[in-house]
């Protein structure tokens, strides 16, 4: 029996250098990957101050008016690499990094609908963005825009929401406030994996495994920038205010005849998504219209090829809707 124990002793304790061992190698090599990513990586964009404090923009292309891109949850700039480009062909399109992702700096406070709408208002302006804007969004993304038509109704035209947050998803007790709830301790982990080299390494493996839709260099610049301490603890405080901006964001505009689109991924209606709050947010404008988009998921609708071409497509057509309602206005006042 004394053997026994001093057996189960030294596995004791063999166990526990292991993981000193280990912890101490992650956060060195977080140090050195996180240093080796800022040589790797230089953001195209602009820095624009925004309360003592850089917010990042990237806008490309030319002609009016200026369509802007909202991502979702934890979303960073990259991530629209599938459809800014084809957009800049036809249009100037502007995507930004919100308060704490990507290359934005982070303000350390809890999220509002009325500071996400203020933040991208003031980083437009910053950046000679005059609008007039269509306005797109992804996700919780499309929740903001609404958001943003809210406190600016005279600088938007237009709005394309790809596979949108409705506030109603997430009342209390529903089934995705459950799987809220279930979700947020690992969000809450995310900074302390992060500096131990941890989430980089998952993100990696899963990159491995099933990586997302895009160029490989896209995805390196993704794992670098989604994996910092600053950005898990971006997302984090996104995950932790979502409840709250949800119900700042319950009474949704009334967007009068402006063009509007709401598009579904076919996959996640199959999901459970409740299509009639999807289609709610189409009756919000008179001009406005919900669509189906085949094979696509959640995150699809903006990463994989085909079914963000047809984002791309409805996009142009909001932006075709407004060019030729301006034509239409200026032989008027011919």
């Amino acid at each position: 029996m004394r053997r026994f124990w001093k057996m189960l002793w030294r596995a004791v304790k063999f166990t526990a250098k292991l993981g000193v061992v280990l912890v101490v190698f992650g956060i060195v090599y977080e140090m050195y990957a996180a240093r080796r990513d800022r040589e790797a990586y230089q953001p195209p964009g602009k820095f624009v101050n925004v309360s003592g404090r850089r917010i990042y923009i990237y806008c490309v292309g030319h002609s009016s008016p200026t369509v802007v891109l909202e991502s979702g949850l934890g979303g960073p700039t990259v991530l629209w690499g599938q459809m800014q480009p084809q957009l800049a062909q036809k249009i100037r399109v502007c995507s930004y990094d919100r308060d704490g992702l990507g290359w934005s700096d982070e303000s350390h406070q809890p999220r509002t609908a009325g500071r996400y709408a203020s933040d991208l208002h003031t980083a437009l302006l910053g950046a000679g963005e005059a609008g007039p804007f269509v306005m797109v969004g992804h996700s919780i993304g499309g929740m903001l825009v609404l958001n943003f038509v809210e406190a600016y109704p005279n600088e938007v035209v237009g709005v394309v929401l790809l596979e949108p947050t409705h506030p109603a998803q997430f009342a209390e007790g529903g089934d995705q406030w459950h799987d809220h709830q279930k979700a947020l301790p690992i969000f809450r982990a995310g900074p302390t994996l992060a500096i131990l080299g941890w989430l980089r390494g998952a993100l990696w493996a899963t990159d491995k495994l099933k990586p997302l839709p895009l160029p490989a260099a896209t995805r390196a610049e993704y794992i670098a920038l989604a994996t910092s301490y600053k950005a898990a603890n971006a997302m984090k405080t996104e995950a932790e205010s979502l409840l709250s901006v949800c119900r700042d964001s319950a009474n949704l505009p009334n967007l009068e005849d402006k063009p509007l689109l709401v598009l579904s991924g076919a996959k996640s209606l199959e999901e459970g998504f409740p299509v009639l709050l999807r289609e709610q947010m189409a009756k919000l404008s008179t001009k406005g219209e919900h669509r189906i988009v085949p094979n696509a998921s959640h995150s699809g609708i903006v990463l994989k090829p085909e079914p963000a071409a047809v984002s791309v497509a409805a996009i142009l057509e909001v932006v075709g809707a407004v060019q030729s309602r301006e034509r239409t206005a200026e032989r008027k006042v011919e």
